[in-house]
Formats: C-alpha cells, structure tokens, sequence
C-alpha cells in the first residue's frame, strides 16, 4: 500500500525536482519561470523544506497552492521543517520554535501568537507524503535507511537521515533523490555524474550570508539530468542581510 505514492503526472512535459526553498520565494519564483520556463505540461516535485529561515515562506506556499489551483502539476514530500511544525501545533514540540520558526511566523505577520496560523496552511502541509516514487526515482527530504528490512517503514529517517550509503535493491532498483543536507554545487554535480544511487540537490539556497559555498536553488530535470541552478536573489535572507540584487522580481500574478 505505501508503495503507490505516485506524484500527479501532466501526461507530457518535464519531469523537474527541486530542492529546498527554506522561504526563498522571489528566488524560486525565477528557478520557475525564468530558469526552467514551467509550463502546466511539466511536473514539478518539491524535496521539502519550503518553509523557516527565509524570509517569505508564507509566500512560498501560496505560490504553490496558487499554481496547483491554476492547474499546475505541482507535488511536494514532506521535510523535516514542516514536520517540525506539525508536532509543534499537534503536540507543543518546541523544537520548531528553535529552528526557523521565527521567520515563518513574521511571513505570516505573527508575532506573540503561533497557534494562529491559519487551520488551511496546516491541513496543506499536513497532506504531504514522505516520499514519491516516480519511475526509477525514490523522491524523499532527507534519505532513507536501507539497512532495515523495509526501508518504506522509517518514516523518520526519510526527515532526518544524513546517511549516504544506498542499496537500491532493497527500493526496487530505484534512483534516491533527497536534499536535507546542503551541498557545494560540485559535490551535486557529482552526484549526478557519478552514477550514485543517492542524489543529492540541496545547495543551501538560505545559507547564502553564512556559506559561501552554498547559496542556490537547485533543479534536475529527471528526463535529461539536466542540473538547473538560480543563485539566492531575496532582498532579505531572513537574517538582516540584503544580497543587492535589486533587480529581483516582486511577486508574480498567479
């Protein structure tokens, strides 16, 4: 039964994963439409991690939920983020509040009362699975322990696993695509040049400030291996800093 998660398929098109947006929306809004030129015939699939630490991820959402009313093919799996903020709203977790959930919040203009985030935000990101399977591909957030007899059964460790070693034998021969862990624009090109199993698409778009080395949005268009990149453009990182790109676009008619 776990095992029919299928992404919703346009019928034609492209089929692109993305990695982790962190509430970087002006820079997935030109990963979208200017880098790719998404149109409804693609497929796109997110790795999680839409939300915290960026500074708009309430847009990031409402750009989603737009395109997919707008017809759209349009999925995410879950990441650990929007975990965290499940637990948090489900049972007063408060790991949340400690990693990232400032940001959120202020996207959302809430200041002294997270319980009021909107109920349709949390149904939303609530629905979404822990993993698709799309062809030869496992799409997931973080990785997935194959060491066990069914890998399918550890939910947690497709949100948190950092563990790199696959065995594709053990989830049908499939191709692992995760992002979770943030990784230098050579070590994804790699990944992907390498014949690896495990392929990894997360270039830290959100640490731009901190990391010199990470800073982009990445996207694989799973027909050609094509690796996408669009550099972090937010205004404000969510940490006080301005990038000085201000030719960055501001929010699109969706």
């Amino acid at each position: 039964m776990r095992h029919n998660r299928h992404p919703p398929s346009s019928g034609g098109g492209r089929t692109i994963v993305i990695g982790d947006i962190h509430g970087c929306r002006r820079t997935f809004d030109r990963l979208l439409f200017d880098r790719l030129a998404v149109t409804p015939t693609d497929t796109v699939i997110l790795l999680g991690d839409l939300i915290d630490r960026g500074p708009d991820s309430k847009g990031v959402l409402d750009m989603v939920m737009a395109l997919q009313e707008r017809g759209y093919t349009m999925a995410s799996v879950r990441g650990n983020h929007e975990q965290m903020l499940l637990d948090f709203y489900a049972a007063g977790d408060p790991s949340w509040l400690s990693n990232g959930a400032g940001t959120t919040l202020a996207s959302f203009a809430i200041s002294d009362a997270p319980c009021n985030l909107p109920p349709h935000y949390l149904a939303w990101i609530g629905s979404l699975p822990h993993y698709l399977i799309c062809g030869d591909y496992l799409i997931v957030h973080a990785g997935i322990d194959t060491d066990i007899a069914d890998p399918f059964a550890d939910l947690e460790a497709m949100l948190w696993t950092r563990r790199r070693d696959i065995d594709p034998a053990k989830i049908g021969n499939r191709t692992v695509i995760a992002g979770h862990t943030p990784r230098p624009l050579d070590d994804i090109r790699r990944s992907l040049a390498s014949g690896s199993p495990l392929i990894l698409l997360d270039g830290g778009c959100v640490y731009r400030d901190t990391r010199p080395e990470l800073g982009f949005l990445c996207a694989l268009v799973i027909e050609t291996r094509e690796l996408v990149v669009q550099k972090n453009i937010e205004p404000d990182n969510g940490d006080g800093k301005s990038d000085g790109d201000k030719a960055a676009p501001g929010p699109r008619t969706i």
